[in-house]
């Protein structure tokens, strides 16, 4: 069974055939029923194309590299499986590795995937030099960053992180409190300093409130057990409000504060929480949590868009800039 075959079968031209398969079948207009019928008579003979010789005719491997920080991070789970989505519908076949936020993780899971001849490589990177990606763009891979900037040169898909930490920290009763603590992680990188530059304006010039930030090495519970008993220690007991840059981060804090007040954190009311991210756990909580959860499809959807773009010669920098929504639980 070949291409012409199933050609013949349909009553389709082996173009139109080749279109459906390679996922340019909206781009060539070709209609919703001639998909099916073709797809139908794929389904019924077991077709399966030679993704091999098609490599060769069209010199794509139809293969998209993502490198994500921490496959235990929810934010990226769902940005990949969006993604997944998003290249399969299309022909592309996406494939995925962490970086553990690892520099050296994150370069070598980068060599091996354009080792593998990919046609394009996502990243939401934790390197501070953005020399090996340069080197790999310049060697004809497109590079798409993901939530975490890339300098000038590269296409970008970000949330506003300084806004982001302005509007979270804004959203506490900040005139009624004595102090305030920033909990966050990698203090290095773009996001972590756009964050922190939002909250450090939204407390600036109010009389009277303190303002404490603490970092550990990596977003995830662990670190913000160790930063909130940092805090508690140095400032003598619990702070009054924190702001976590991670949900992960948040549920450490959470998994101290449990510690400290029991599971149900009954006298644990006057403690004001907001993170980055979101889950819908924190609407159970009997602490109100103002959270800014990760607009996930249009970050996915965006990213796709500027991919596809760059694979068909397109790679002009592009930078799309998606906006988050102030979850608030009162």
């Amino acid at each position: 069974m070949n291409l012409a075959d199933i050609a013949k079968l349909a009553g389709v031209s082996k173009a139109t055939v080749s279109s459906i398969l390679n996922g340019k079948a909206e781009k060539y207009r070709i209609s919703q029923k001639t998909q099916d019928k073709v797809l139908r008579v794929v389904q019924e003979h077991d077709y399966q194309p030679n993704h091999s010789a098609a490599s060769l005719r069209s010199g794509k491997s139809y293969a998209i590299g993502l490198i994500v920080p921490d496959f235990e991070n929810r934010s990226y789970l769902r940005i990949a499986k969006r993604l997944e989505a998003l290249a399969r519908k299309k022909g592309f076949q996406l494939i995925i590795a962490s970086s553990d936020d690892n520099p050296e993780t994150e370069v070598e899971s980068a060599q091996k995937l354009v080792s593998r001849g990919i046609d394009a490589l996502m990243v939401s990177t934790c390197l501070t030099d953005a020399s090996p990606y340069q080197k790999i763009v310049k060697n004809g891979t497109p590079v798409i960053a993901l939530d975490r900037a890339l300098p000038e040169g590269f296409s970008n898909v970000l949330s506003d992180d300084y806004e982001g930490g302005l509007q979270l920290t804004r959203a506490l009763p900040l005139q009624q409190l004595g102090s305030i603590s920033l909990i966050g992680a990698i203090p290095e990188l773009s996001i972590s300093k756009e964050r922190e530059r939002g909250f450090r304006d939204a407390v600036a010039g109010i009389n009277g409130l303190t303002a404490h930030i603490y970092y550990g090495d990596h977003f995830e519970p662990a670190g913000g057990v160790a930063l909130l008993q940092q805090a508690r220690e140095e400032q003598g007991g619990l702070p009054p409000a924190i702001v976590t840059t991670s949900y992960a981060l948040l549920e450490g804090v959470i998994s101290e504060l449990q510690n400290e007040f029991g599971p149900g954190l009954g006298a644990s009311g006057n403690i004001h929480l907001a993170t980055f991210g979101d889950s819908r756990l924190l609407d159970f909580l009997p602490i109100p949590v103002v959270s800014l959860p990760q607009q996930y499809e249009q970050i996915a959807e965006a990213a796709w868009s500027i991919t596809e773009q760059a694979i068909e010669n397109n790679d002009t920098p592009q930078n799309r800039i998606i906006t988050r929504t102030l979850k608030r639980r009162f």
